[in-house]
């Protein structure tokens, strides 16, 4: 289909005669009766379109018009043209039909037939470098899709990386916080035990003095006979008293 050449000539056998020479040469065609069945085949697909001037002149050209503009942006669709030989200059409508056409060849009549055949082969030619084109231009949109695609597939496990290592941070966080309280504990109830044993050692050592003393005062109050000792006594031991129960109190 994008290789066929389209052919407008609706003068006599013009068109069947254009038609029996490509098929000799090898090439596919379709006849268009009108512009608009050109512009028709044309978006359907096709290589080059071979037209000659009559055809176009004092026509409605809007679709064909239409659908060249439409192009994408790898065609520049290949006209071949049979002009009429003139003696001067073109007539205006006719130097605006060719702008129109764009990338056109033009061929005078009379033409021999290995001239036009030449002509088309070379159009076919430069269509052929705009399928190229659009092959390498296909490719790198499709490149640019998987790109895209990749990075958003990139930017997802990234995503979801850094949630992890967020969440395996904020985890190691917290067991260092509970690691250091429970080392700060266990630091405080070391102190408290060697507090306690400090003092349990210095109440033993306490206790010891106190039993010398409460003896002492036994003796003295069993021996005197006099009644301001015996009441001195009584206050050291009531003093002695208090302290052995603080000393009990740190045991």
């Amino acid at each position: 289909m994008e290789w066929r050449i389209l052919l407008l000539a609706r003068r006599g056998r013009d068109a069947a005669v254009i038609q029996q020479l490509l098929s000799r040469a090898g090439h596919q065609s379709l006849i268009c009766e009108s512009c608009d069945t050109l512009a028709r085949e044309g978006r359907r697909g096709a290589a080059i379109a071979v037209v000659t001037e009559e055809s176009l002149l004092d026509t409605d050209t809007g679709e064909l018009d239409a659908w060249l503009r439409e192009q994408p942006s790898w065609s520049d669709f290949p006209f071949v043209l049979l002009a009429t030989k003139r003696a001067g200059r073109r007539p205006r409508d006719a130097l605006r039909m060719l702008e129109q056409l764009g990338n056109v060849v033009v061929l005078e009549r009379p033409v021999h037939g290995e001239t036009l055949v030449s002509a088309v082969k070379s159009a076919l030619r430069g269509r052929s470098r705009q399928y190229e084109a659009r092959h390498r231009l296909e490719a790198l949109q499709l490149a640019e899709e998987r790109l895209i695609n990749l990075n958003g597939s990139l930017e997802a496990r990234i995503a979801e990386r850094t949630e992890e290592l967020s969440s395996a941070n904020h985890q190691l966080v917290q067991e260092i916080t509970e690691r250091e309280r429970a080392q700060a504990a266990l630091v405080q109830s070391q102190k408290m035990e060697a507090v306690g044993q400090l003092t349990g050692g210095i109440a033993h050592d306490f206790n010891n003095l106190l039993t010398v003393i409460f003896g002492n005062l036994d003796l003295i109050q069993r021996r005197t006979q006099d009644e301001t000792t015996g009441r001195l006594a009584d206050y050291a031991r009531q003093a002695a008293d208090r302290a052995a129960r603080l000393t009990h109190q740190l045991l």
